[in-house]
């Protein structure tokens, strides 16, 4: 992921300096709006639940910790199109917030009462900016199509909340707050690589449609805030990955 990161700065000089962009030509500006779905790895939350689930097995809890697969997105896009000598080229700038389903899970004993529900949640919003070459280039007028290949670069804003109770026969018994205490560690570098084609509508109005592939990993640190029973506090780490192929639609404006 490093080395790809390295590149995008390169083409961004390239394109800056006068001796190569004196062959460029401004064609339009795109703005996209966004929605989609795709999977994340999530293998450290995955793993820990699933270590979870075998001990809530062997000692006959009802109920299993869901597992972290997929997420919904919704994002925006600015990109600014030149026809230079090697072809069409876009600049983007874009952002997404990636949507994880809550997992809001409750394990019971096997008498039907409470043991303990968890719930987590940890959604992220990434910043970044690109560039894509246009493989199939349009008009950019009505009726008229356009394929490209793309990346970008940028950070991640992870939002990251835990929240565990635990219960007796009697009632509750314990109950922990979660709460991020370094929000440095939630922000990490990640890429895109995307594959995309564009439809224009009118002179004026597009869809677009891509498929990518994302890779982004960080931790994410947390104290634990024992607000009953247990005094004190426990820090601990947790790595979210982002990591996976996505599928996003939208609609263009063209300017």
């Amino acid at each position: 992921m490093k080395n790809h990161a390295k590149i995008l700065p390169i083409v961004f000089i390239l394109l800056c300096n006068p001796a190569y962009s004196s062959g460029f030509q401004y064609v339009k500006t795109q703005i996209g709006a966004y929605g989609g779905y795709g999977f994340v790895a999530m293998d450290d939350a995955n793993n820990s639940a699933k270590k979870r689930n075998e001990k809530f097995e062997l000692y006959g809890f009802e109920g299993r910790y869901a597992l972290i697969k997929d997420a919904g997105m919704a994002g925006l896009k600015v990109s600014s199109v030149f026809k230079t000598p090697f072809g069409f080229v876009g600049i983007d700038i874009l952002s997404d917030y990636i949507m994880l389903p809550e997992k809001n899970n409750t394990i019971y004993w096997d008498n039907g009462e409470k043991f303990t529900t968890f719930i987590q949640d940890i959604n992220s919003l990434y910043i970044g900016a690109g560039i894509k070459y246009y493989l199939v280039c349009a008009a950019f007028t009505e009726k008229t199509f356009g394929v490209y290949i793309g990346a970008d670069g940028g950070a991640f804003f992870s939002f990251g909340s835990l929240f565990v109770s635990g219960y007796t026969y009697e009632g509750v018994l314990d109950l922990l707050r979660y709460a991020v205490i370094d929000t440095s560690s939630r922000v990490f570098p990640g890429v895109n690589f995307r594959l995309g084609a564009e439809y224009y509508l009118s002179k004026n109005t597009g869809v677009e449609i891509y498929i990518g592939y994302r890779i982004a990993k960080g931790l994410i640190n947390y104290e634990s805030r024992a607000l009953y029973n247990s005094p004190g506090y426990e820090r601990f780490a947790l790595e979210a990955e982002y990591t996976g192929f996505y599928f996003k639609t939208g609609i263009l404006l063209l300017l």
